[in-house]
């Protein structure tokens, strides 16, 4: 599979999984973390429960080098954890 069917095919999956989880419960939110070798700026997106700006974010990502993994999830858990009301259960 090259890059694009693989950037496509995740963009997909990304879109299928939002309105299951918005719609899961009222107050639900999402945020983006987009990474390659590093973190990238532009493709961050604050915990929200706007399927519109979602959407529009995962549209807009891109491949890139490398895979950061480490930094993704290192960044979505900072975002999660600054984001989420204290009475919420994570």
């Amino acid at each position: 599979m090259n890059s694009n069917n693989k950037i496509n095919a995740a963009k997909t999956a990304n879109k299928d999984l939002i309105n299951p989880i918005l719609n899961l419960q009222i107050g639900n939110r999402i945020g983006i973390v987009g990474y390659a070798g590093n973190i990238i700026q532009n493709s961050l997106l604050d915990l929200t429960s706007d399927a519109q700006a979602l959407n529009t974010k995962i549209d807009s990502l891109v491949t890139g080098t490398g895979t950061n993994i480490c930094a993704g999830i290192k960044n979505a858990t900072d975002k999660f954890l600054g984001q989420s009301p204290q009475t919420k259960t994570k």
